[in-house]
């Protein structure tokens, strides 16, 4: 059976149609052909072609005739070579013979306005090659005059195409508005073109006196010109005191000098420039009198002591020395007001306490019997014999263990006072724990047994609707749990429960999602999941599996379909990649047609296809769609 195609094939003027055998049915077999339409009769031996609604036979046969007479007459340069007429099977063969100019339609040529007769010569053509090409330089004649340039020759025609002035290059037609020439030879630039100042190191020197504004000083009234020379220096004001010519002063006391500067400055003062200057002495300095800063009085009286003396006029002073240091120590003020403590003699270490440690004491006698005194041991002595009562106790905090186990046994051990803690407040109870004779009177005390359990209170077990627990003295029973009466809450999975109070939530806590390897529970695809090839681990219900086609029915006896001959088909399957399969609803063959994924307009879409005919089908056409989306994407080899 034939495969109907209802539609052109377009080969695209590429592809070709090989070994193809055209369909051998007897021209008398076939009514009203299609025209165009082309059988091969075998019977007859000939090809037919459709004309309207008749046969027509192609030329496919074979003739033989004689030609009985070929005759050329007339003067026009044709001839039959081989005679004329001719009465048998052979071949006619014509030639040309000295056709003449006047015989010819066109018996002239004409190039660049020189028009020459055929047959005819011009050794030198007067051309013109106004629009003539190519033509080599090498077969100019003469030369080129200026006139004769167009202009705009490019550098690059130039064998020199660039100037060079004071190191700056610039190709012709350049421009370069500020150019770092070298001036180094250049002359007569004028100065009043220079921009900027002259440092002085560009002066060479030797500038002359009238160039300056200021080429001279004055001493003592006498302007000397810069590069003249003093001969005499007259100190003061007066004659008498002149110094002249090189004369050295010396034999200058000190006591004439203190003369001069106490004659010099009043009241003795000496000022050493303003409170904004400092003053630097490279040597050493000494100051014999009293040094005062800021209106007070300290000295250095001694090698290693300073002497504070307070303003209020007295001769009394407090010294502050250091001892020999055997290396380098750092003594830290703290950033505190207050008064520094005194030892009544050299200590040979320092204080680790804490202030706050240290301000307990405050108030506190020591070896007195009033409330927070503190008893002292002097030496190493029993306490078989003293009471301390608990006012006197004031801390046990600091006791080691050693100290600790002691105290069990007060009565008899020797405690010295380096054992000794700081005594803080202890309660009565803790005092009397301190006279237990051993370890049961202490346990006696605390109201525990020898395991340190507490006796002092009765265990008893509170009654309730349960009864898997009972109580016999200090022993606990548990009997067995009814599970329904004794148990309230949700049994956790770890425990063999589901941790949940209803089924759903059971089964959401217990259930676990289906691989490739084990069993478990799986969830139903949504119908677009199904359209999309999408939701990974989800399964197709066996109804879903037509989500993914669409079916419909071309009527062909539809006029519109009859006139337009295409059918556009909605399937709303969200993609272009689906398969269209086309059958013939009465023979049930597999027909072709032609194939779009686009609406009626040809334009691209996801939803629509377009089905179109070459013509009319003469049943309805069938068309499945069925969409491939989330299909894996395969290998494309090109080689």
């Amino acid at each position: 059976m034939a495969i109907p195609i209802l539609n052109h094939m377009d080969f695209q003027k590429s592809a070709e149609i090989r070994n193809v055998r055209l369909h051998n049915q007897a021209a008398s077999g076939v009514t009203s052909p299609g025209v165009g339409q082309i059988i091969y009769d075998s019977g007859t031996l000939k090809f037919y072609s459709g004309e309207t609604s008749a046969w027509v036979a192609l030329g496919t046969g074979t003739g033989s005739g004689t030609v009985t007479s070929v005759a050329i007459s007339g003067t026009d340069g044709i001839q039959v070579d081989s005679g004329s007429p001719i009465t048998s099977n052979g071949t006619i063969t014509l030639g040309l013979n000295a056709i003449a100019n006047s015989k010819l339609a066109n018996s002239t040529v004409s190039y660049g306005g020189i028009s020459l007769s055929l047959g005819g010569s011009d050794a030198t053509p007067a051309f013109d090659l106004a629009d003539a090409t190519n033509y080599p330089t090498s077969s100019l004649t003469g030369t080129i005059s200026n006139s004769q340039l167009a202009g705009s020759i490019a550098n690059a025609k130039l064998a020199n195409s660039s100037v060079s002035y004071g190191g700056v290059s610039l190709s012709l037609g350049g421009s370069d508005a500020t150019p770092a020439f070298d001036l180094a030879d250049a002359t007569n630039y004028p100065t009043s073109s220079l921009t900027g100042t002259i440092s002085n190191s560009q002066l060479a020197g030797s500038i002359a006196n009238g160039k300056l504004a200021n080429s001279s000083i004055t001493i003592n009234g006498s302007a000397v010109s810069l590069g003249g020379s003093v001969n005499t220096l007259q100190l003061g004001t007066t004659g008498s005191t002149a110094l002249a010519g090189n004369t050295e002063v010396d034999n200058m006391s000190a006591a004439k000098f203190k003369t001069k500067l106490e004659a010099a400055f009043a009241g003795n003062a000496v000022n050493i420039g303003t409170n904004a200057d400092s003053v630097t002495v490279p040597g050493n300095f000494t100051v014999a009198g009293t040094t005062t800063y800021k209106d007070e009085t300290i000295q250095i009286v001694e090698d290693n002591t300073l002497a504070f003396r307070a303003g209020d006029g007295n001769n009394h002073e407090i010294k502050l020395t250091a001892a020999d240091a055997s290396s380098d120590k750092t003594i830290t003020l703290p950033n505190l007001s207050g008064h520094v403590p005194l030892m009544a003699s050299a200590v040979g270490g320092t204080i680790s306490a804490s202030p706050t440690e240290i301000n307990q004491l405050d108030g506190v006698s020591v070896g007195g019997t009033g409330s927070g005194d503190i008893a002292t041991i002097d030496g190493t002595q029993t306490l078989s014999n003293k009471t301390l009562t608990t006012t006197q106790i004031t801390e046990i905090s600091n006791l080691t263990a050693t100290e600790g186990a002691q105290l069990e046994n007060i009565n008899s051990v020797t405690i010295s006072n380096a054992q000794w803690g700081y005594l803080g407040a202890a309660t009565a109870f803790g005092g009397s724990l301190l006279d237990d004779a051993d370890a049961a009177a202490g346990r006696s005390t605390l109201g525990v047994d020898a395991a340190g359990t507490d006796n002092s209170t009765n265990v008893t077990l509170v009654t309730t609707s349960h009864d898997y627990l009972s109580i016999s003295g200090q022993a606990i029973t548990l009997a067995a749990i009814d599970l329904t009466a004794d148990v309230t809450g949700d049994l956790p999975i770890s425990e063999g429960g589901t941790g949940q109070s209803t089924a759903s939530a059971a089964f959401g806590a217990l259930k676990q999602a289906a691989t490739t390897s084990a069993t478990g529970v799986v969830e139903l695809a949504t119908a677009s999941e199904v359209k999309a090839g999408s939701g990974a681990g989800k399964v197709v219900d066996a109804t879903q599996v037509g989500a993914r086609s669409k079916v419909a029915t071309i009527d062909v006896s539809n006029a519109t379909f009859a006139s337009n001959l295409y059918a556009e088909i909605q399937h709303d399957l969200a993609t272009e990649d689906v398969i269209v399969q086309l059958f013939d609803s009465s023979t049930k063959e597999t027909v072709y047609a032609d194939i779009a994924r686009t609406d009626k307009s040809n334009s691209a879409s996801t939803s629509k296809i377009k089905v179109t005919f070459a013509a009319a089908p003469s049943n309805d056409i069938e068309v499945i769609i069925t969409s491939t989306a989330g299909a894996g994407a395969g290998t494309v080899v090109y080689s």
